[in-house]
C-alpha cells in the first residue's frame, strides 16, 4: 500500500537540511519520485529551496546541481556544442525514463538510487564524473568511489561534476570504432 509522507520540510540552508535529515525516519526529496512512487515511509525535508538547480561552467567543469530535475537538465545541456559529452548526457536521458518521470526524479536522486541498470549512471561513470557531498562540510568524491562503496557515503550529493573536453562521438577515447 503506497505510503504517504507524515510530515514536510522545506529548508532554506543546507545546515538546516542536513539537521532534519539527521532525524529518524527523514529522506531528502528533490524532485519527487519518490512521491509518484508513494514509497514515503516518513518525513521529507524538500530540496527545491536550497539552491542545488543550477548549471554552471567553471574551470573547463560542467557543474550541475543535485536537485535539477533530468529533463530541465536535458534542456540546459541543449545550449552545449559537440565537444562537450553534452549529446551523450542528453541521449542518456531521454532513455531514463517517460516525460513524467523526467521531471519529477533529479539527477542527485538517480545517482544516489545508485541503480546497476541505469544508462545515465553508466554514461557519468565513462565521463569521469564526480559528486559533491556535504555533510558537516563539503567534499568532492568520484562517483565511480561512491558507487562502489558498499554502504552509501554520508552527506547530501549537492552537485555533479563532469570534465569537459572530450569528444563522445566517433571514435572513443582509445581511438578504435567498433565495428
Amino acid at each position: 500500500m503506497p505510503k504517504s509522507p507524515t510530515a514536510f520540510y522545506q529548508p532554506r540552508a543546507l545546515p538546516e537540511a542536513l539537521s532534519l535529515l539527521a532525524q529518524p525516519e527523514m529522506l531528502p526529496l528533490g524532485g519527487g519520485a519518490k512521491l509518484l512512487r508513494g514509497d514515503v515511509p516518513g518525513a521529507v525535508v524538500d530540496l527545491q529551496y536550497l539552491g542545488l538547480n543550477g548549471v554552471t561552467l567553471e574551470n573547463g567543469r560542467l557543474v550541475i546541481g543535485a536537485v535539477l530535475p533530468l529533463a530541465q537538465l536535458d534542456r540546459a545541456l541543449a545550449a552545449y556544442g559537440p565537444e562537450t559529452p553534452a549529446l551523450l548526457l542528453r541521449q542518456a536521458i531521454a532513455l531514463a525514463g517517460p516525460n513524467t518521470y523526467r521531471n519529477a526524479v533529479t539527477l542527485g536522486g538517480t545517482i544516489a538510487s545508485r541503480l546497476e541498470e541505469s544508462e545515465l549512471l553508466a554514461v557519468l561513470l565513462a565521463l569521469q564524473a564526480s559528486i559533491t557531498l556535504y555533510a558537516s562540510q563539503q567534499r568532492e568524491m568520484a562517483l565511480e568511489a561512491y558507487l562502489a562503496a558498499a554502504e552509501r557515503p554520508s552527506g547530501l550529493i549537492t552537485a555533479v561534476t563532469i570534465p569537459l573536453g572530450r569528444r563522445t562521438g566517433g571514435a572513443g577515447a582509445g581511438g578504435a570504432r567498433a565495428t
